[in-house]
């Protein structure tokens, strides 16, 4: 789910800050310090994401759009009855350019 607020300039340019929820679906092969296996893990794990954007409409019906977003997602790795597991944070930032 994705929400953009902006202004409309008159001569086609438009910035604009996003947000939104993101969801991320994860499975895991997890293995001890001597590489054998563990378990597997899956889930979603649900964050916000934030970011800005720019649209340039130099036409009718045709327009440029740079737009950043960053996110950040916590996964859960703890593998139950092992102390020595923790969290992980995955933390991903993506460019989009769309014309």
């Amino acid at each position: 789910m994705k929400l953009d607020i902006g202004y409309d300039f008159d001569y086609g340019v438009s910035p604009y800050l996003t947000g939104g929820i993101s969801a991320l679906q994860y499975n895991m092969k997890i293995n001890n310090l001597f590489g054998e296996f563990v378990t597997n893990k899956s889930g979603t794990s649900y964050a916000t994401f934030y970011g800005a954007g720019l649209a340039y409409s130099p036409f009718d019906k045709f327009s440029f759009v740079l737009e950043y977003n960053q996110q950040e997602n916590t996964l859960d790795t703890h593998v139950p009855g092992d102390y020595t597991s923790t969290d992980v944070a995955f933390n991903k930032a993506y460019t989009k350019i769309k014309i």
